[in-house]
């Protein structure tokens, strides 16, 4: 069984290669088929036992935030129409894992993925980090 029960997500980008989409909705809330880019990606992260995700958000994101809530309004008004079949699909989101946020200030700043073999062995699996601030150059974080 793996260590690992948390996955960091993230999305702060301000989606202008989806423009003129993107303008009035982050680019990870559009639809692939039935449901929206963002939850095929936590449920990906549940299916491989990651039940703690923490997004790395931006200004204008709130419909990440919205999406994985509960909609208690939209949720009665299924439930009084007897429409059960998306009320689940509505409830769904909400419960799909621990949804946690945090927002990154600064537009410009990016993620650096690395990544270092682990020192017990060559075989064992590269411990990764995400440095997320533009105050310091980019250095290799998985070195602490």
């Amino acid at each position: 069984m793996s260590d690992l029960t948390k996955a960091v997500i993230p999305a702060p980008g301000l989606g202008t290669r989806f423009l003129p989409a993107t303008k009035a909705i982050p680019k990870e809330m559009l639809p692939v088929v039935d449901r929206p880019a963002i939850q095929y990606v936590v449920e990906e992260a549940v299916a491989a036992g990651l039940d703690d995700v923490l997004m790395v958000t931006g200004r204008n994101k709130g419909a990440l935030e919205d999406h994985f809530d509960r909609q208690w309004e939209l949720e009665q008004a299924l439930e009084a129409k007897g429409d059960t079949h998306r009320l689940e699909r509505v409830r769904h989101s909400a419960v799909l894992a621990n949804v946690h946020y945090v927002r990154q200030g600064d537009p410009g700043a990016s993620a650096t993925r690395c990544s270092a073999p682990s020192s017990t062995s060559a075989t064992s699996r590269s411990r990764c980090c995400w440095a997320t601030t533009s105050s310091t150059p980019a250095t290799p974080c998985c070195s602490r």
